[in-house]
């Protein structure tokens, strides 16, 4: 699994792309790496693109255990990092099992405003941003990638010029 991300200051905007097969250790440490390197309270807009996640056969039968961690997991960062911030959360599917996937997830945060869709239109216009920003473009662009070795070795420290970068 590879996670792609740029924080966007002028939308407050964190963009992330997941791709390749999700493993929930590397989620754990990319979100324990990702809320201790960036201004997380600038952030009040989240775009998780899901697309390009591959979710096979075995792992149907897996996935409400997975989302229930996954879960766990972002309840955990949320109060230590977030509590009381107003967040939009949006995530981009394109598959009916990735739409099962950001639906449980949804679900575990009835307070919070998370959605799924699956077009550019209405990722942007839940997130609240205009059409003229090039979302496709800037998703395909994103500055910093977290892989598997990032999650054992702890070897990549974040640029912040790249975090910061527009």
């Amino acid at each position: 699994m590879e996670i792609y991300y740029q924080l966007f200051r002028e939308e407050s905007l964190f963009a992330q792309r997941f791709s390749g097969e999700f493993v929930i250790p590397m989620y754990r440490s990319y979100m324990a790496r990702v809320h201790s390197q960036i201004a997380v309270k600038a952030v009040k807009r989240v775009l998780i693109d899901f697309r390009d996640m591959v979710l096979t056969q075995d792992e149907v039968f897996r996935i409400k255990s997975k989302v229930e961690k996954m879960i766990r997991i972002r309840k955990k960062i949320d109060r230590e990092n977030l509590s009381n911030q107003k967040v939009v959360l949006v995530f981009w599917v394109a598959t009916p099992l990735q739409t099962v996937v950001a639906r449980l997830f949804s679900n575990g945060f009835p307070s919070r405003k998370y959605d799924y869709c699956s077009t550019e239109q209405a990722v942007l216009g839940f997130l609240g941003i205009s059409s003229d920003f090039d979302l496709s473009g800037k998703m395909e662009a994103l500055k910093n990638v977290f892989v598997e070795s990032d999650s054992i070795s702890g070897c990549c420290e974040f640029d912040e010029k790249l975090i910061n970068r527009d």
